[in-house]
Parts: C-alpha cells; structure tokens; sequence
C-alpha cells in the first residue's frame, strides 16, 4: 500500500503542477493580449493633446484615417494650425478630412503607411503650407492640385518615379534624400520653378552618377542654387529630425 500511495501522491503532485503551470501560461497570454489591444487602439477622446488651442498632436494612436476626434468642435476645428499624425497606420490622406481643417499650416504624416501623397485634385485641394511625409512607403512622387504647400518632406521612402506633371507652384523646399531616385526622373523637377533648397543627397542612385549634377541643370538650371543649399525656417514647422 505505501508504494501505491506514494505513487497517487506524485500524481497529484504533477497533476497541480501542469494545473499551475497552464494558469500561468493562460494569464501571460491575457496579458500580452491586452498590451496589443492598449498598444493599437484607437485614442479616448481625453487622450488628445491640444496646445494653445492650434496643435494636436495624435502620435502612436493606431489611427488609420486623418480624421480628428469628435470632442473637437467646428469652431476649434477651425484654429487648428498643425495637425501631427506620426506613428500612426494611414494608408492615404484624405483631402476632405483636411479640408475641414480651414487654418491647417502643418501636416505631419510621417512614419505611415502611406504609398501615396495624393493626387489631389481642384475640387478638395490640399491646403496646407508644409507636408512631412518621411519614413512611409511612397513609391511614385505626385501630389496633384497644392497650390498652397512651400515645403515636402518624403525623404527615407521608396521614390523611384517623380511624375513628369509635378508642378507645385509655391514649393520652395523639397527634401527627397533616401529614396530611388535616379537620373532619368531630374528632367521631373524642371517644373519646380520657385524651389529655394533641393535636398537629394546623399541616399539616391543618382549619387552614384558623378554628372547628376550637369544632367540636373540642363532640364532645369533654374535650380542650380537650389541644390544642397541650406534648409529653410517655416514658422510653425517642428525642429527637423
């Protein structure tokens, strides 16, 4: 009988033991699930972070589209200077959305998922003044209809192709480093007529061409100060990262 008893006994012992064990596993996975859940969700409405009443700033909210919150009233709508949406899951900005943001100066869609910037078109233009589209997956640069935008910021995505119709009239600074941009596509940027800083290198095959440069300024020899020159200062643009 004492073997027998023994052996019930370790039974039992290993029994509570794998009871124990799944419990843990069990919980681990809850708790993993709801660090996911919290970690994607889309944003309370008191999680929005309003300064001075023309900032909001939507940061790592799991946001999949450009709308704001609805606690947010027309009439501050309307004062809304600079939208930040960075680290979020967009896909492709929505120009209706921005248009009900009337005093919009400063749009920050870096860090998405975007492949496209627009095109936008004469109906529902894109209004803002700067654009900060950095670290996304553009592959082909076209905006359409911005008459209003003097800085673009897609560096560090997937440009291979600058649409031969990229004609920005206000732009006046362009920071494409890191990208695919080859030689082939500087003939594109002739259109650019007011551009004050052209930013390409270093990041672009076309760095590996040491006549980039000539081939540049025989599409475009308007920009021949423009290349490399210093940054610009946008009043209401963050520091440059």
């Amino acid at each position: 009988m004492g073997a027998v008893d023994s052996w019930a006994k370790l039974i039992l012992q290993r029994r509570e033991e794998i009871e124990r064990d799944t419990r843990a596993l069990t919980e681990a996975k809850e708790r993993r699930a709801r660090a996911l859940y919290d970690e994607n969700a889309a944003p309370e409405e008191d999680e929005v972070v309003v300064m001075d009443g023309r900032r909001v700033d939507l940061s790592r909210r799991g946001l999949a589209s450009c709308s704001v919150p609805p606690s947010i009233d027309a009439l501050r709508l309307r004062t809304i200077q600079s939208l930040i949406l960075r680290g979020n899951r967009i896909r492709t900005i929505d120009a209706h959305a921005i248009a009900k943001l009337e005093g919009l100066q400063m749009l920050d869609v870096s860090e998405n998922l975007l492949e496209r910037l627009g095109p936008f078109s004469p109906l529902v233009p894109f209004v803002p003044r700067i654009l900060l589209a950095r670290r996304n997956k553009i592959s082909r640069l076209s905006v359409g209809c911005a008459p209003s935008l003097e800085k673009l910021d897609v560096s560090r995505n997937r440009i291979r192709f600058v649409s031969p119709d990229l004609n920005l009239a206000a732009l006046i600074e362009l920071d494409a480093r890191h990208n695919d941009i080859d030689t082939h596509n500087l003939k594109s940027l002739a259109n650019l007529r007011n551009l004050k800083c052209l930013l390409l290198l270093p990041g672009n095959p076309l760095a590996l061409d040491p006549r980039h440069k000539l081939k540049l300024f025989a599409h475009a020899p308007h920009l021949r100060d423009a290349l490399g020159a210093p940054r610009l200062v946008f009043l209401g643009a963050p520091p440059h990262l």
